[in-house]
């Protein structure tokens, strides 16, 4: 078989050659971690794309996998090849050096010259006859049923006594008519209302009954003490009348165990009323 070289690609006689004889693309070591690939051209689907010759840089202590994208641009990683990018060569590097190349081409990703036309399909050659089918053998015969083995007799039923007669029905007596309905009484007339009696003489009065102390009313008294925040007593002007005490803030009864509590003249609130707020106390005494 010859090989001849045709725009960097190997013509083909005879036969086939391996991927190796073909120059497009071909990896090959260069000075020091530089990797060239020779020119080439490849099938990207419907598109011929050209790559030009030149090199690339791998890395040092490992296997590099150089590849080439659907554009034509050639690129190394250390990684693996990549899905959709045609791979070229694995190439290893040790001690600055490149140490092997490992073609990785493939026939169908190269660029080639037009298909020529497909030939005429050959005549179909006759189909051998069928062999015959073999004869299929006797069934057997089915063996003879056995008797049934005859049936006992049924006993005799036993004779059922006659029925005695049904005495005769009597006859049904004549319903007699329905008689009127009387007419209602007539109601009686009311009596009169009895006289009405004499009202009884009223009882004697009653003794007075002590005179109560003297009580005083004071109502929203404005007790003393800063309204700042920070002051949580306040004095009013009286001794109250113990139960008496009502505290309002705000217009907002105050609960006198939760909000505040009263001792002699002061109130004292759990919490500081705030500037603005507004103080009213109601109370007797």
């Amino acid at each position: 078989m010859s090989d001849t070289q045709i725009r960097g690609l190997t013509q083909i006689k005879d036969g086939s050659i391996p991927i190796s004889k073909l120059s497009d693309l071909r990896v090959t070591a260069g000075t020091g971690l530089n990797a060239n690939y020779a020119a080439g051209k490849f099938r990207n689907d419907n598109v011929i794309v050209s790559v030009s010759a030149s090199s690339i840089a791998v890395t040092d202590d490992a296997t590099n996998y150089i590849e080439v994208n659907g554009s034509g641009t050639v690129s190394a990683n250390i990684v693996g090849f990549t899905t959709g990018r045609l791979p070229l060569a694995i190439v290893v590097a040790a001690s600055a050096a490149i140490t092997t190349v490992t073609d990785s081409r493939t026939w169908l990703e190269l660029a080639q010259g037009e298909v020529g036309p497909t030939g005429p399909t050959g005549p179909t050659g006759p189909t051998g006859p069928t062999g015959p089918i073999g004869e299929t053998g006797p069934i057997g015969e089915t063996g003879p049923i056995g008797e049934t083995g005859p049936i006992g007799e049924t006993g005799p039923i036993g004779e059922t006594g006659p029925v005695g007669a049904t005495g005769p029905v009597g006859e049904t007596g004549p319903v007699g008519p329905t008689g009127a309905t009387g007419p209602t009484g007539p109601i009686g007339e009311t009596g009169p209302v009895g006289p009405t009696g004499a009202t009884g003489p009223i009882g004697p009065t009653g003794a007075t009954g002590p005179t109560g102390p003297d009580i005083d009313f004071v109502d929203h008294e404005t007790p003393t003490g800063d309204i700042n925040g920070s002051n949580k007593d306040f004095v009013i002007a009286n001794t109250p009348v113990s139960g008496s005490v009502v505290v309002f803030l705000n217009g907002l009864r105050q609960d006198p165990t939760n909000d505040y509590t009263f001792a002699t003249l002061t109130i004292s609130f759990v919490e500081a009323p705030i500037a603005g707020d507004k103080i009213r106390v109601t109370y007797r005494y």
